[in-house]
């Protein structure tokens, strides 16, 4: 399939390097960027947003790539199910087979992208603002000095 791969972050050097020795030597069409400064300016330039962690605190990294209107193929974790509402593709982070699988359903459009999206976005709009966010905070601090909390 016409597809590329770029990974962005850092990781252990010699793991690294041995995959890049694997791509290497089947010419795979994988680039390690590293870390980057400015990833909302970066994101735009992809169709798809892959997470492939085994262990997620948050997912805020999803919710950013959902505001920008990317489709998400993240693994099955259940906090990466619950920041997205289940509205995100979703993976055997264990099983290789499972992303493949879903990449090439994407791939032959057995799976609709911008329907993916416009979910997103609405998604971010309805949970995530800045906004939302501070009336969180304030009912927090309202319980906490409205019931004698001291901590």
């Amino acid at each position: 399939l016409n597809i590329s791969l770029d990974i962005f972050g850092t990781g252990e050097l010699s793991y690294l390097h041995e995959l890049q020795k694997t791509i290497d030597a089947n010419k795979l069409p994988v680039t390690f960027l590293g870390a980057s400064d400015n990833i909302p300016a970066v994101l735009p330039n992809y169709d798809l947003y892959v997470m492939p962690s085994h262990h997620e605190g948050f997912g805020m990294a999803a919710i950013e790539a959902m505001a920008i209107g990317l489709p998400l193929l993240l693994a099955d974790l259940k906090v990466l199910h619950e920041v997205t509402y289940g509205s995100a593709l979703f993976f055997d982070q264990n099983d290789p087979i499972t992303l493949a699988r879903t990449i090439t359903d994407i791939y032959h459009g057995k799976i609709d992208l911008t329907e993916h999206a416009a979910t997103g976005i609405a998604l971010v709009k309805e949970h995530y603002t800045k906004t939302l966010y501070l009336e969180k905070i304030n009912e927090i601090y309202s319980y906490i000095f409205n019931s004698g909390h001291q901590s």
